[in-house]
Order: structure tokens, then sequence, then C-alpha cells
């Protein structure tokens, strides 16, 4: 047969060849919509639901930080996911509509590679088509096969659905030998699309959870908290023990019975003594100095940055403390874990403290203002990817006892 004649042959078949179009096309789109769903529910879902119960059960800033991170990556890798397969799902049905509207031209296009790649041999379930030079060597099930005509010399047009991956599938029109070879050994041609879509995605899933196991026991920095930790304590014995020494049964520092003098233009300041990192406050603009019980990084805690970069050691943010003779008091951790007030109504003679907020990680903004015996609070959390939760404590007896507002 040659091509003029097959392109005439398939014109005059176009309601079966458009049918058989169609039906390929709706479960594609059922397949590709299962897809989108389950793709869905799994990474967003599923990823939603797993990070809020995690969230409240990590009690670390790297942990914290990791679990975030991987809950952003979750819901991008789902949003290529799903936008793929929406792709693939338009794809689909713009490459049916088009021959639908334009078959004689896709006829046309397709009739000499229809006419030239017949199958070779087949088996008890599969026709396999040889490798030609624009494509590599494929097979078709028998089930998705169908008789589409008879030529006027009574040669068989058979029609099938040639499988891709993703479950997709394409029309293949081809004329058959009346005497195909069956063989059992199909060596060299390409496995079930299925098992190799399967294979794929289990390999996919295999590499992810491997991430995930490695990111969450070293972190992305390549190393796991307590190595941190222990590399952050190398870093800086000399604070950490001196500190630990120095702390009294209250929690608070011991003052060393030292005469200090700044310079300062202000009537109420704090200044901190670099060579001994002790914290002195006046307010008698700087006749007097008095030791404040905490350590400079107490006060420090958290990540200490702003806008504008970190804050140079000597200076702290605003509203984290504040100096008078009647009324000083200070915002700390110890821990990076519990939030404390320390104050002083005696002009820094005797101090109290009193816990405000416990398990605050990832601590970044914080500020508190008093009032007529009142006060607020107010420090915030880095939920990751730029974003921060907010929490807010009143007091009406001074910061002795904190309310969660």
């Amino acid at each position: 047969m040659d091509q003029e004649l097959l392109i005439i042959e398939l014109i005059s078949a176009k309601p079966k060849i458009i049918k058989m179009a169609k039906r390929t096309a709706k479960a594609e789109t059922v397949k590709l919509l299962s897809w989108i769903v389950l793709s869905s529910l799994f990474f967003f879902g599923v990823a939603s639901l797993v990070y809020r119960m995690m969230k409240e059960t990590v009690h670390s800033i790297q942990a914290g930080q990791r679990l975030s991170d991987l809950y952003h990556v979750s819901w991008l890798i789902g949003g290529g996911l799903v936008f793929f397969l929406s792709l693939l799902l338009i794809l689909s049905w713009v490459k049916y509509v088009r021959l639908t509207r334009h078959f004689d031209q896709w006829i046309s296009q397709r009739a000499d590679y229809f006419l030239h790649t017949s199958p070779v041999f087949h088996d008890d379930r599969y026709l396999y088509f040889e490798k030609t030079v624009r494509n590599r060597a494929f097979r078709i099930e028998k089930s998705d096969c169908q008789l589409l005509l008879h030529s006027l010399d009574n040669e068989p047009i058979y029609i099938g659905q040639r499988k891709s991956g993703f479950g997709l599938s394409s029309i293949h029109i081809f004329l058959q030998e009346p005497e195909l070879k069956k063989v059992t050994s199909t060596h060299g041609y390409s496995i079930q699309p299925k098992v190799r879509i399967g294979a794929l995605l289990a390999g996919i899933c295999l590499i992810g959870l491997a991430g995930v196991v490695y990111y969450g026991k070293y972190g992305s920095p390549g190393m796991s908290s307590s190595r941190m930790n222990a590399m952050t304590h190398m870093s800086m014995p000399s604070t950490s023990s001196a500190t630990a020494e120095r702390t009294t049964s209250e929690g608070l520092l011991a003052d060393p019975k030292q005469t200090v003098q700044f310079t300062t233009q202000q009537v109420n300041d704090l200044q901190l003594d670099k060579t001994a990192q002790n914290l002195y406050m006046t307010t008698d603009s700087g006749k007097t100095w008095t030791f404040v019980p905490i350590a400079s990084d107490w006060l420090r805690f958290g990540d200490y940055t702003l806008t504008s970069g970190t804050v140079p050691e000597g200076f702290w943010m605003d509203k984290t403390y504040d100096v008078s003779a009647d009324f000083s008091w200070f915002i700390y951790s110890s821990d990076n874990e519990n939030i404390w007030l320390l104050s002083s109504r005696d002009n820094g003679k005797t101090w109290q403290k009193s816990l405000v907020s416990q398990h605050a990680h990832n601590v970044r903004y914080r500020k508190a203002n008093f009032f007529d015996g009142s006060g607020v609070l107010v420090y915030s959390t880095d939920s990751g990817m730029s974003a921060e939760t907010l929490h807010i404590y009143t007091t009406r007896d001074e910061g002795e006892t904190w309310t969660n507002s």
C-alpha cells in the first residue's frame, strides 16, 4: 500500500479514530486528575497536618528551623508537581482538539510513519515494534488494539494505544502481516510503562526520604545540633564556665564587688564592662554604678538581629530594658528557652525575677512597657521563610505575674 492510498483509507475511518482519541483523552484526564488530587492531599494536606503536630513538640531553634524549611520545601515540591501534572492535562486535551479540528493534516503528517512502523513480532500479550530513525523500539498491548478497517486490497489496518510516561498514551495506526513471528524473549525492548513509572516514583520517594532523614539528623549546615552546640561551647569556653561559676542559688550572677567607672552623658544608663563581661547601671549621671546580676548574653538571647544588622556588643534593642531609681527592669533568658523579667524597685539594692514565658524558641523581636503598675511584653518567634509569630503577655502587678493574652 502506498502513502496516498493509506491517507484516503484513514480519512474514511475518521469517526472511529476520533472516537478512540476521545476515549484516550478521557482516560488520561481521570489518571492525571487522580494524580493531582493525591499529590495535593499528600504535599499540602498531610504535610500541613504533620507540620502542625510536630511544631508543638519542637524545643530547639535548629529543629524548629529545619521543620519549617522541610514544610515549605514540601509545598514547593507539591506546587511544582501539581503544575506539571496540570500542564500534562492541558497538553492532552490540546492534542485531542488539534486532532479533531485538523484531522486531514494530522493524518498527512503521520501517514509515512504509520506505513513504515509495523510490528515485527509478538508474544501472548504484546505487539513489538522495532526501532526507527525517529523512535526507539516500543510495544503495544494487544488489548489496546482493534481492527480499524480493511483496505481496498483487503489489507487489515489496526489502531492501538502506545503507552508513555505518567499514564499518557498516543494513537498508533499500523498494518500487520498475516503471519507474525511469535517469540518468548523480548530482550532490548522497553519495560512496561507502569513498572517504569512505579520505579521512578519509588526512587524519588527513597531519595526524598533519605534527604529528610539526613537533613533532620545533620541540619542544613551538614552537622547535627549536638555537634553545633559542641562547636559553640568550644568557641566560647571561658564565658560559659565563668557564668556557671558566678551563678547564685536564685539563678542570678553574684556581685563581684568591684568598683567601676564609666563615662556617660545620660542620667539613667546601662554599660558593659567588656573585661569582666558584667553589666552596670547608673541613675545619677555616672556618679555611682550598680551591678546588674545578669550576663550580657542573657540580655541578648535568641536572634539579636535588627533590619539594619546584628546589634553590636555593648548595645541593646530599644525597650528590652529600662533603668530608673524607682523601677528598673530587664528582659532576659539564660537558656534561650525561658523568658524572665528582672526588676528592682530600690535602685538595684535588691532584685526580683519573674517567669514570663516557657519554651520560647527562635526568639527575635522583643519589647516591654510599663505604666501605672500594669505592663505589656511582646516577643516574636521565627516561623521560617521570613515569617514570625507574635506572643503578647500582660501584667497588672509590675511584672510579678504574667498572663498570655
